[in-house]
């Protein structure tokens, strides 16, 4: 199933019995795949790396749609720059793709075969590190999609949809990054040791409908801190997780 965004900033989650000694484990795999890091000399920048697994990059804010078979911006200009909330992410600069050559645990298909990304630079908890950018579709358009060609497309969640509806920017309920996408395309994901968590802004649970000419925006966030040159790995909320 297609992951949904959690909310900006993250609510606690509750911690069920046994969870330490698994939470024990995880961190294990996670430093042992921290300790296979390889020089920072081994990778390439977020541009290099779009042209390298095969997709064309697009920088932060500049999701868009397609209209009438025209590239709409789906934020307006200077929408971004006059919002002085938004989350900062971190200098691209600071952000690598570098080559893998073990697996992560799971199933997922997302992410490009041979690569993962890790940063340069310490990242703080709470961090948001890169924004999920690519092509806005709607309900029809995922609709017409084969299996296949879903592997990459996030989606809002139901509240975030909803109140698209109602300003009229319902087309906007699908990111597609197969083609064309930030370097989070290429961010591989797992449940085993996540250091990072895809959220939404702004919070769709404390809005009222956005205008016609804003959007929401996806975001890759940091759980805990993480040391530089450490694969980053985003976690898939659980299907039908509360995240008001």
């Amino acid at each position: 199933s297609l992951p949904d965004a959690r909310v900006l900033p993250p609510g606690p989650d509750g911690e069920a019995a046994g969870a330490p000694a698994v939470r024990g484990a995880l961190v294990g795999a996670a430093v042992e795949r921290t300790a296979g890091r390889v020089p920072h000399s081994g990778g390439l920048s977020c541009a290099k790396a779009a042209e390298a697994a095969g997709y064309r990059d697009v920088p932060p804010a500049g999701s868009f749609s397609l209209v009438d078979g025209k590239r709409v911006p789906a934020l307006a200009p200077g929408a971004a720059e006059a919002d002085g909330a938004a989350p900062a992410t971190l200098p691209l600069g600071r952000l690598q793709a570098f080559p893998v050559s073990s697996p992560v645990s799971g199933s997922s298909t997302w992410g490009a075969p041979g690569w993962g990304v890790r940063s340069l630079a310490p990242i703080k908890a709470g961090q948001a590190v890169v924004e999920v950018c690519g092509r806005w579709r709607g309900e029809a358009e995922y609709d017409r999609l084969l299996p296949l060609e879903r592997s990459h497309v996030l989606r809002l969640d139901e509240r975030a949809r909803s109140l698209l509806l109602q300003s009229g920017g319902g087309e906007r309920g699908w990111l597609d990054l197969r083609e064309e996408g930030s370097i989070a395309r290429i961010v591989r994901e797992s449940e085993e040791a996540p250091n990072l968590e895809l959220v939404t802004y702004p919070d769709p649970s404390a809005h009222a409908p956005p205008p016609p000419e804003s959007c929401f925006r996806l975001y890759l966030v940091a759980k805990h801190d993480i040391p530089p040159l450490a694969e980053l790995i985003w976690e898939r909320p659980a299907p039908g997780a509360d995240r008001s």
